[in-house]
């Protein structure tokens, strides 16, 4: 560039009054910022066809989890249905009134796990009638409370060691099936409401006379009845 050219371009950038360049800043700002728009608005196009994918994938699967449907991003769980006890009356009959401790036979005949259970796992547990192992029907066995040795035989807490713990002795007093969380509620509504008060019946029979002494001496206590 010679002497006259680069006068020439000093006097151009002079002759621009303070609007026009100002104008010319304005428009390069505004290009860098629509250039930075079209980049956010490529990754966001990207972000929602990979939502909308995953969503899909959601909605494809099939229903071992009680998810009904996905849509909009809203996942809507359907209700578990629960055993009906009129339904398996007779099976449940014959479970209840077996020697052996009958809450494994009636998880099995229950729903499973709901959608809505809040155990932090990364599979699918929602249908599963499995045990947990909680060790709850241990716990209120009244069979190993009165015969704590029997505990001895496995370490182990689960519905199949209860069954290898008290084998063929059991009082059928129902509090394992009472007291599982995988059995369904309609299932122990039904043993309280009619199976429970024969089982007690039968228990006072088996009774020694000093425990059915306890028995009514704690019933007066708790009546206040006890001096009559």
């Amino acid at each position: 560039m010679n002497d006259s050219e680069a006068a020439t371009l000093r006097g151009g950038v002079q002759d621009h009054g303070p609007g026009e360049t100002g104008h010319a800043e304005c428009g390069f700002a505004g290009s860098a910022v629509s250039d930075a728009h079209r980049e956010s608005g490529a990754r966001g196009a990207a972000q929602l066809k990979e939502t909308a994918t995953s969503a899909g994938r959601i909605a494809a699967a099939p229903s071992v989890s009680g998810v009904q449907s996905v849509q909009g991003g809203t996942m809507r769980i359907r209700r578990r249905v629960q055993a009906d006890a009129k339904d398996i009356g007779r099976v449940l009959k014959k479970i209840l009134d077996l020697p052996v401790p009958p809450v494994a036979r009636c998880r099995l005949l229950s729903s499973g796990f709901s959608a809505t259970h809040m155990l932090n796992v990364s599979v699918r547990l929602e249908g599963s009638r499995a045990c947990l192992g909680c060790g709850n029907c241990i716990d209120v066995c009244g069979l190993l409370s009165r015969e704590p040795k029997r505990l001895n035989r496995t370490a182990q807490r689960s519905s199949m060691a209860l069954e290898t713990m008290v084998e063929k002795d059991c009082d059928r007093c129902d509090n394992c099936v009472l007291a599982c969380p995988q059995v369904d509620t309609t299932i122990k509504h039904h043993i309280v409401s009619g199976k429970m008060v024969e089982q007690m019946e039968r228990l006072l029979e088996m009774a020694s006379a000093d425990e059915t002494d306890w028995f009514d001496w704690h019933a007066g206590a708790e009546t206040g009845l006890d001096g009559e």
